[in-house]
């Protein structure tokens, strides 16, 4: 796609594909609580509260959330930079991206940590109120890691890598001709299995999920690999224009086999190797399934998608301090299990909203997240192309 054609190409279900990527991940963090087994150490967990479907709702959308979200950050990473050109994209990317990590990493990394600070004094070593909290505050003290923004710094890792690829790499004729021409032809989908395979294989650790936060300042090789798989996936897709070729048959066929993929770990005993091939099958196909759902159906324009599409960066960075706090509260209270959940996540949602909405859309931060907003009418016109 040239440069001109850019400029006038809006992909509403890209947009809306990045948004529920994100929003999935405070799905995520609410129903940790609730699972039998808990996927982190440390994270609250309620003993005599919880559900095993919970543990498997977790495990597959773990399987193609992350790598879906860099998908469309590496689709959008090279429409961006056609769009505004190289300096123009480096000051954006910094302004978007690097800015509120580093805010972040100063005011929302302690507020996420505080609650399990304190959870691990008060409930896992049982120790007063008082003294939990001031223990807790001490730990904040130094390095908190990245926590949920750890795809922050993965971002901008893998936007410099962006931006010298195509400065220096782009032109070399074999480059040209790395990757597929069409993602839903079988054998396409089997080659990008294949590397996401190698990738896991040799570059991360046996005991270590793909979707696992790396809380280091030193960049991960495996982690960046990985997620650069599917960035540069997105990024040609973008090239190529290859959004339209999405078949409705390959939609179902690969979403239904990558969660078959996905079902068999739980029926059937495998070694590591064989793990690491169908976490590799069930993630690719799944991701295509999504991606193919979302251009096919929910490519059309929407005041209301557009709006929880902006709100949605905003919505995930603040909702870890207040899900993990709301939990904590809720470890005291004897309610059933879809109660206690339904109230978390509303009021969750509520107060990340509210905030968005009051506090962040129309003003400085709202700015920085997502650029300059005019106040619209919302519009509940359907939003399904069928």
């Amino acid at each position: 796609m040239s440069e001109k054609e850019v400029k006038k190409v809006r992909y509403h279900g890209m947009d809306s594909l990045r948004a529920i990527a994100m929003l999935l991940g405070i799905i995520l963090h609410g129903i940790i609580v609730y699972q039998v087994t808990p996927p982190r150490e440390g994270f609250p967990n309620d003993p005599l509260n919880h559900f095993i479907g919970f543990d498997h709702i977790y495990g597959w959308i773990h399987a193609f959330r992350m790598p879906l979200f860099f998908i469309v950050a590496g689709f959008f990473g090279r429409f961006l930079y056609l769009k505004i050109q190289e300096k123009a994209f480096i000051k954006h990317r910094i302004r978007r991206i690097g800015i509120p990590l580093l805010i972040g990493i100063v005011t929302i990394v302690p507020l996420s940590a505080f609650p399990l600070n304190y959870y691990k004094y008060a409930y896992l070593r049982e120790l007063s109120a008082n003294v939990a909290f001031q223990k807790a505050a001490f730990d904040l003290v130094g390095w908190n890691g990245f926590f949920h923004l750890w795809f922050l710094y993965q971002l901008m890792i893998l936007y410099f890598i962006m931006v010298v690829f195509n400065k220096y790499l782009l032109r070399l004729t074999f480059i040209n001709r790395i990757f597929i021409q069409n993602p839903y032809n079988l054998l396409n989908a089997l080659i990008l299995i294949l590397i996401s395979f190698l990738t896991l294989l040799f570059f991360y650790d046996s005991t270590i999920p793909p979707w696992t936060p790396y809380n280091g300042i030193k960049p991960d090789i495996g982690q960046t690999l990985y997620y650069g798989l599917f960035f540069y996936f997105g990024y040609v897709i973008q090239k190529r224009s290859l959004i339209d070729n999405v078949k409705g048959l390959n939609i179902i066929l690969y979403g239904v086999a990558g969660t078959v993929l996905y079902a068999s770990k739980f029926i059937f005993t495998f070694d590591i190797v064989m793990e690491k091939l169908i976490w590799s099958g069930e993630t690719i196909l799944l991701s295509l399934s999504f991606l193919g759902l979302f251009n096919k159906f929910l490519n059309v324009k929407n005041n209301l998608i557009r709006y929880i599409s902006d709100a949605s960066y905003w919505l995930y960075l603040a909702h870890f301090p207040v899900v993990s706090t709301l939990q904590i509260l809720f470890l005291h209270i004897a309610w059933p299990l879809y109660i206690e959940l339904t109230i978390i996540l509303f009021l969750t949602f509520f107060i990340t909203f509210y905030t968005y909405e009051h506090f962040v859309r129309y003003t400085l931060i709202g700015d920085y997240l997502n650029g300059p907003r005019e106040r619209v009418k919302i519009s509940f016109k359907p939003v399904f192309r069928l």
